[in-house]
């Protein structure tokens, strides 16, 4: 309070203040356009991480799209416009969100690019802005093998690293190091072979059994999909690998790496390394499955060897068979049975499988052969001599076994032979295993299964050796121990009793003994056996008897108890699992039950004296289940503590600036009986500004608060049990400060001029003040980014650090930021506007440096082309010429740069022409963009006819030379640059009948030679008249000549002989005009050799007279002539192929010239071409559909505004000529083209503007167009004319056909049947502006782009006035805006064509058409006279405030001492034009420009005290007008609703002659010190919104744009007043 005494002398020092705030009013604000990229570039590049799965979440990099302008503040608004890629990405506000998950991989996309349309706000203006988004790897691909498992034969001697397979191979469809894949060899996760060795055994063909290849095969290079063999391999011991190959890529992160598996099957193939092998059944076998040294008894044989007779050998190593038979002594047994099988031997290479030749090598005693011999093929022993036991009782042999190969390989296997009596062995019981298993509870005569083959029945048999029979159970009784079982006639083993039980506490198996007792009396000896009872799912679970369980009350959980059940079978039939099926009063949420244990736990809250009754549910794992029944009763518990708090007293701290529903403090309090503790605030939150958490103690922000206004609050809480039990604890909150003022920019807008390359670099100051005290308040400037200019941190001095361009930029935003010294720096930016002054100081340059054209010779006038060069000056000047170049022949339009022939051109004299063309303005012989090189190729046209190079003399021949002597050679040459023009051929033409019959040429080599004697003649010259022609098209130029050949006759006559009458000529040609008449001679074929005049001769067509068009006749001089039976139409068929023949006595025609063939001309035989003739006009063509209306008219609409040079309409024909004849130039009757409005190219149609459409008064204009073909003769040519109609096109003619469901380019398709259905109904003329996307506005007032669907942009032309109706006529309302007539265009498009229309409308913004800036037009005349009046407006303004001013210093003493006992908030009126408060962020200074936020302080006093408010809601409160908000637009409503529910807004008396200024919530106000209090006036009602016509806009006012950098401060441009163009802010 010590400081109000310098209020007064403030206050009254700063009353002129005032007067320099209301002159602020008066300034024209300036602001650049916005929309602009931040970083100066042409394009925004972005980065994102395709998706992972349906991952759809993550966000680009940068996160915003760095555009100028703030889109939800509504300064710009961004709509995406097209897409490569539709459908994948969509605007929220400046982020781009992915709509549907983006696959790089599978979708092939590496980049997404988009137009981005950014539309200013406050002006409309809109600007496309590409947007390229990288899509970068993520490894979320695993390799995938081109095959899933792959097979591969290798020979078993394969060297080790011998190449096994390199044709497997795994791609990854990620990119980069995430693509590479590395490759290895893994164990197989099959089951394990005897052995150790990894195998998928086939248990009954072991040569299937596949073994693990892990070990054995290896990749040397990871990388290199090469297997190499690490071990060596062999075919008889394993056949088949199975190789597990692991593909996984190189991710970084070796956690993220992902792999696939493929399956290698290796095939071992035989090489022929094997000896013989010896098979029987039951040899031990080593571990490669080959016998090793067998030591056999006797034995029993079983019928096993006949399947390994026939299975593949498997045993490859030579080996000792120790075989034991028995012989009688003194018997001869002749073959011998030999256990345990006979000898075989098979060769163990399956690829040669040799035949085996069996021998006995060795034996003892020494003369065992002759006792016994060995079937060399077979391998039958045979006795041939008995043997005598008392001499030798047992005789010991080697066999040998060798194969019929070269190589000889062999293997050896013992023999013993012993010598016995006839009844050695006692009969004995073999079981087929002495163990098996049956079902428990199985019935009578049930099989036991034996063990050790499951699914067989346990089978017994009896077995005598000496009679080497088995199980004659007819003559024997089996005996068993157990009654439980028996043994039926054929030896099988089965159930004896019923209900076998295997359920305790009966045994699971019985083990019994048997034997077999013959009838005489004799027994086996016992075996025992072993049955296996299995169980079965026989009995339920059961439940004992339970007590009722007493449980306490309360709402912790509780263990009730447990309960069991019994199952007395076995395994998954004994597993039990509980479950609580249902409970009593309403309980079953109440109690819980482990499946597994059965312990029952408490789960809700329990009361004193309930009871419920829990019925259980025991299950076992077959499926059967029982019921019991466990009552709890409910006691009460002890409750004798209330919770008691950690602390009896807590001191806490909040932030002033922390946000609502923040987390201040988390109590904790004990209750000793664990009951639910329950929080409250039961005194000191009286106001409300915090909350508790009953349930879990958490102590919340409910309002905002502020230190300046209460800086403690002292809290009581309390806990409470569910019992009634309570404690409190006091609490002290402290709230804490904050540097809660920004630094705030005054003597806003900052606009500076500088002219372009102005060396000092000075550009003007800045000064922002900061209402904080010390480091608080200490100022610094800065540039958050910005590469062009520099400012002094201290001064706010702002330099250029180049000599700027106002070619290159010619308005640069500057982002200036203040910043102050805080522990927590607060930032406020501004932008500075500084306008480039353009300096006349850029040259034309050439942008192409090289242009081509071909033009066709002898044509004056002709388009060659037309150069361009840019002068980046605002004012461009550019004077086009021809520097260096033929001048004479060539023309430039100098100011459009259009080059066309001056004199016509002459291809044989030069064919090509070179013009360096530059500019008047520029003549820097040093500048390659100075000039531009213009290339004229002429084209050759056959304008030069052959011309004979020499002539021969008369030529004399003796009549006695041979037949085909040359006579002399004609040159003819063909000055024509290029073939065929230049290509020259020669015939005799109009020759006597003698003069064919004698001589011929060489159509190509002009050699001309004799072709019958000239014996058989007695003339004595000849007139040979020769032509020479070339090929050129369409027609052929030709020269004539005649040779003279004299004839000697040295020799007599000959008679002719009558066998060589024929034609003249071997081959023809003929050219005649299409128009040629019926009748017209074509060709006359003279037959020579004629004898007899009166020999019957004829000649007819043969073939080639397609459509019937020739016909042959006999002439006068009985020869043949070819004549046309009817006209010929060269655009139907340019050339004909005839075979004539001719026709009379066999004997008397030369069979070899009897027929003509006419070739095509182009083999150069020669040819009957038809040649054009110029018989078709012109024909114009429409896009349109013609009705009864439009009588061939052309129907054209163009905008008033539209620029020179506009497009007007192409109007296109035809002509089916061929050649010069069917070439068009188009031309507009000048008597139709009053003013000269438009021109038309005469090439090819199209019509241009040539003045400005807006003085147009009188429509329609009826333009008249001529087609004229064979250009550039004066006669023979044929011309048509076709009427244009030219309207020029409103707003209030569009009407816009909306098809939500079609893409433009399938309305584009059905475009024309549109227009027929539109004209069909509305009876008149319709005709389509234009096709474009479907656009709509948004709420915000946006305008969005829809790709797929359509707007079809067309008007309606009265076909009786031609003129364009407007859509509010009566017939367009009633066949197409009214609801019944749209319906049924709706429903003829959508049956006729399937496109489906929503609505028929007038466009959404009238002002889609750019309007070009006029300076005549009637708002810029009344603009011009607009300052003068400002400024009168402003002195009346300054005059009437200056009285104000007066007054309100005058009373200024009456009302500070009123309001000494107050605290008032600081205010000032500033225009709105303010800074925007930007919050710190440690991060970088794009951080802070983009991510603003600030604090809803309003005071940045000093506290009064803890309780210094005044919280009557009645009293009249200010809102202060320094609260500032958040950059992206967001209100501050909030703070205004924490402080009071009112509005203050502020008006000043002073400019009631001219509105007020009005500041709303939603503007931002810069504070001003205290002492300004007196100029404003506080309401209690919120007053009624008035506009300021200084700052708002209008529709006339097309410039108007909100600023480019505080979303909260709309700013009003006028920059085209001062020719200042509008530019985007760029932060």
């Amino acid at each position: 309070m010590d400081r109000l005494p310098s209020k007064r002398s403030a206050g009254r020092t700063s009353c002129p203040v005032f007067a320099l705030v209301l002159l602020v009013c008066l300034s024209v604000a300036i602001d650049a356009e916005l929309c602009d990229i931040e970083s100066g570039q042409s394009n925004v590049i972005l980065d994102i991480e395709e998706s992972r799965g349906p991952q759809t979440n993550q966000s680009t990099r940068p996160k915003v799209l760095p555009i100028v302008g703030d889109v939800p503040a509504g300064e710009i608004s961004l709509t995406i416009a097209s897409s490569s890629n539709p459908n994948v990405f969509a605007l929220l506000g400046k982020e781009l969100k992915l709509t549907s998950p983006l696959d790089r991989d599978h979708q092939d996309i590496s980049s997404v690019i988009l137009q981005v349309s950014c539309t200013n706000s406050a002006t409309g203006r809109r600007r496309n802005i590409p947007v390229i988004v990288r899509i970068s790897d993520v490894n979320d691909k695993a390799p995938v093998f081109l095959n899933s498992s792959y097979s591969v034969t290798i020979p078993e001697d394969l060297p080790v690293g011998g190449i096994v397979i390199r044709d497997i191979e795994a791609k990854d469809a990620d990119a980069g190091i995430n693509a590479l894949v590395e490759y290895k060899v893994v164990p197989n996760s099959q089951r394990m072979r005897s052995g150790g060795n990894v195998s998928l055994f086939n248990e009954t063909n072991p040569a299937l059994d596949a073994f693990d290849g892990f070990g054995m095969f290896e990749f040397p290079a990871a990388h290199i999909p090469v297997l190499t063999l690490r071990q060596p391999i062999d075919y008889e011991s394993v056949r088949r690998y199975l190789v597990t190959i692991v593909a996984s890529d190189r991710a970084l992160n070796a956690q993220d790496r992902l792999s696939s598996t493929a399956t290698l099957t290796v095939k071992v193939s035989d090489v022929e390394d094997q000896p013989p092998a010896f098979q029987y059944v039951g040899c031990p076998l080593n571990d490669r499955g080959v016998c090793i040294t067998p030591n056999y008894t006797t034995t029993v044989i079983d019928r096993i060897h006949r399947l390994y007779r026939h299975a593949p050998p498997n045993i490859f190593l030579v080996f000792y068979y120790f075989l034991l038979t028995k012989i009688i002594s003194g018997v001869t047994s002749g073959l011998l049975t030999l256990k345990p099988d006979r000898i075989l031997a098979l060769d163990t290479d399956p690829s040669s499988l040799a035949p085996i030749r069996y021998t006995f090598d060795q034996g003892s005693p020494p003369n065992f052969r002759e006792y016994f011999e060995i079937n060399p093929n077979s391998g039958w022993v045979k006795q041939i001599k008995p043997a005598n036991r008392s001499v030798v009782n047992k005789f010991d042999l080697i066999v040998k076994a060798e194969e019929m190969t070269s190589k000889k390989r062999s293997s050896s296997a013992t023999l013993s032979i012993e010598v016995g009596n006839d009844n050695n062995f006692a009969p004995r019981l073999v079981a087929e295993a002495l163990e098996g298993f049956v079902d428990e509870n199985s019935p009578v005569g049930t099989p036991v299964i034996s063990a050790r083959r499951k699914g067989q029945p346990l089978q017994l048999k009896v077995v005598e050796e000496d009679s080497e029979s088995e199980n004659p159970l007819s003559q024997y009784e089996i005996e068993l121990t157990s009654p439980a079982f028996r043994v039926n006639k054929v030896g099988i083993m089965e159930v004896a009793v019923p209900n076998l039980d295997r359920d305790a506490p009966n045994p699971s198996t019985l083990t019994f003994q048997a034997i077999a007792r013959k009838a005489g009396g004799a027994t086996t000896s016992p075996i025992a056996i072993s049955i296996r009872l299995l169980d079965v799912n026989d009995n339920a679970p059961r439940f004992p008897s339970f007590k009722p369980v007493f449980l306490q009350a309360g709402d912790s959980k509780k263990v009730v108890t447990q309960v069991q059940a019994e199952d007395k079978d076995w395994a998954d039939n004994g597993r039990i699992e509980y479950a609580v099926v249902d409970v009593t009063n309403n309980g079953k949420n109440k109690f819980v039950i482990n499946p597994q244990t059965g312990v029952i736990d408490s789960a809700g809250a329990l009361k004193p004296g309930e009871k419920y009754t829990l019925t259980l549910q025991a299950t076992d794992g077959g499926g059967k289940s029982s019921l019991g029944l466990l009552e709890v009763i409910i006691i009460p518990g002890p409750n004798i503590q209330a919770p008691v708090f950690t602390k009896d007293s807590y001191e806490i701290s909040v932030d002033e600036g922390s946000p609502v529903n923040s987390l201040v403090y988390t109590f904790k309090a004990r209750d000793q009986e664990n009951d639910r503790v329950t929080y409250s605030i039961v005194a000191g939150n009286e106001l409300g500004h915090f909350k508790m958490e009953k349930s879990n103690g958490s102590l919340l922000l409910a309002k905002p608060i502020d230190r300046e206004q209460l800086s403690r609050y002292v809290l009581t809480v309390r806990a409470e049990d569910t019992g009634g039990l309570s404690s409190v604890a006091q609490v002290m909150v402290r709230v804490l400060d904050t540097n809660d003022r920004s630094p705030e920019f005054i003597d806003l807008p900052y606009i500076f001029r500088v002219k372009e390359n102005d060396l000092t670099g000075y550009i003007g100051r800045v000064h922002a003040k900061d209402a904080d005290i010390e480091k608080n308040g200490q100022i610094t400037y800065f540039l958050p980014a910005d590469e062009n200019f520099v400012i002094n941190s201290q001064t706010g001095e702002l330099k250029s650090k180049a000599p700027l361009d106002y070619e290159k930029d010619r308005v640069h935003l500057v982002v200036i930021a203040a910043q102050d010294s805080g522990l927590q720096p607060r930032v406020t930016t501004a932008t500075a506007t500084v306008v480039v002054l353009d300096f006349p100081d850029e040259r034309p340059k050439f942008s192409q440096q090289k242009y081509e054209s071909d033009v066709p010779e002898n044509i004056i006038d002709f388009f060659v082309a037309q150069v361009q060069a840019t002068d980046m000056d605002s004012e461009s000047s550019v004077t086009y010429t021809i520097r260096q170049g033929d001048a004479e022949k060539f023309r430039i339009d100098p100011q459009s740069g259009i080059v066309r022939t001056r004199r016509s051109l002459d291809y044989e004299r030069q064919a090509q022409y070179v013009l360096i063309i530059g500019t008047l303005e520029n003549t820097d012989v040093n500048d390659p963009q100075a000039t531009t090189t213009l290339f004229v190729n002429v084209q050759d046209r056959n304008d030069v006819a052959p011309v004979y190079s020499s002539l021969p003399r008369p030529v004399r021949l003796r009549s006695t030379v041979p037949v085909g002597q040359v006579v002399t050679t004609v040159i003819a040459v063909d000055s024509d640059g290029t073939s065929p023009n230049n290509h020259v051929r020669y015939e005799l033409v109009n020759n006597s009948n003698k003069v064919g019959q004698f001589f011929r040429i060489n159509p190509e080599s002009g050699v001309i030679s004799t072709r019958d004697s000239l014996r058989k003649d007695n003339e004595r010259e000849y007139k040979l008249r020769i032509r020479a022609y070339d090929l050129g098209k369409p027609t052929s130029l030709s020269t004539l000549a005649t040779v003279i050949v004299l004839v000697d006759h040295v020799a007599p006559l000959i008679h002719p002989d009558v066998t060589h009458m024929s034609f003249s000529e071997m081959t023809y040609s003929v050219s005649v005009a299409e128009d040629a008449l019926a009748n017209t001679l074509i060709k006359n074929l003279s037959v020579i050799n004629r004898t007899n005049d009166l020999l019957p001769v004829s000649c007819e067509i043969v073939s080639g007279n397609s459509e019937d068009a020739f016909y042959m006749k006999e002439s006068a001089d009985r020869n043949c002539e070819l004549r046309l039976k009817k006209t010929l139409d060269f655009e139907a068929t340019q050339r004909y192929e005839i075979e004539v023949q001719l026709k009379t006595s066999a004997s008397f025609v030369n069979q070899d010239r009897s027929t003509v063939r006419y070739m095509p001309c182009f083999i150069e035989k020669v040819d009957v071409t038809v040649l054009d003739v110029n018989d078709n006009s012109p024909k114009f063509l429409s896009k349109y559909p013609e009705n009864r209306f439009t009588n061939g008219k052309f129907y054209a609409a163009i905008s008033a505004d539209a620029p020179i040079s506009s497009v007007l309409i192409l109007v296109a024909a035809e002509d089916a000529d061929s050649g010069p004849l069917g070439q068009l130039v188009y031309d507009i009757m000048e008597e139709t083209n009053s003013g000269k409005l438009f021109n038309i190219d005469k090439s090819t149609g199209t019509i241009h503007t040539e003045k400005m459409m807006s003085a147009v008064r009188q429509l329609p204009i009826r333009l008249i167009v001529t087609a004229r073909d064979n250009p550039g003769q004066p006669v023979g040519y044929r011309e048509t004319n076709c009427q244009v109609v030219v309207n020029i096109i409103e707003p209030q003619h569009r009407l816009v056909l909306v098809l939500p469901n079609s893409s433009p380019d399938q309305v584009h398709r059905s475009q024309s049947s549109i227009i027929d259905i539109l004209q069909e109904e509305t009876k008149m003329i319709v005709r389509v502006e234009k096709l474009q996307a479907l656009t709509s506005i948004s709420p915000n007032g946006t305008m969005l782009v829809d790709p797929s669907g359509s707007e079809l942009w067309f008007y309606c032309v009265d076909p009786t006035t031609e003129t364009i109706v407007l859509t509010n006529h009566s017939q367009i309302n009633s066949t197409v805006l009214e609801m019944g007539s749209t319906n049924h265009l709706a429903y003829l498009m959508a049956t006729k064509l399937k496109l489906d229309v929503s609505e028929i409308r007038q466009p959404l913004d009238n002002r889609w058409a750019s309007k070009p800036y006029d300076s005549d037009t009637p708002a810029n005349r009344l603009w011009n006279g607009f300052p003068a009046a400002l400024v009168v407006v402003g002195v009346l303004v300054f005059l009437l405030a200056l009285g104000g001013i007066v007054y309100i210093c005058a009373s200024w003493d009456s009302r500070l001492q009123s309001n000494t006992d107050k605290r008032v908030q600081p205010y000032v009126v500033f225009p709105p034009y303010n800074p925007v408060v930007i919050d710190p962020n440690p991060k970088e200074y794009e951080t802070q420009i983009l991510q603003l936020s600030v604090n809803n302080s309003t005071d940045d006093s000093e506290s009064s005290g803890d309780h210094n408010m005044d919280y009557n809601a009645r009293r009249n409160r200010v809102f202060p007008l320094a609260v500032p908000t958040y950059i992206s637009g967001h209100h501050i409503n909030s703070a205004l609703n924490s402080a009071n529910a009112d509005i203050a807004t502020l008006r000043f008396s002073s400019l009631a002659g001219m509105g007020h200024c009005e500041f709303a919530p939603h503007q931002f106000f810069p504070e001003q010190e205290e002492e300004d209090v007196s100029s404003m006036i506080i309401y209690d009602d919120p007053p009624i919104p008035t506009t300021n016509p200084l700052y708002e806009g209008s529709d006339e006012d097309p410039l108007n744009f909100t600023s480019a950098t505080n979303a909260n401060v709309t700013f009003r441009s006028k920059l085209q007043r001062f020719g200042i163009p509008e530019v985007s802010t760029e932060l």
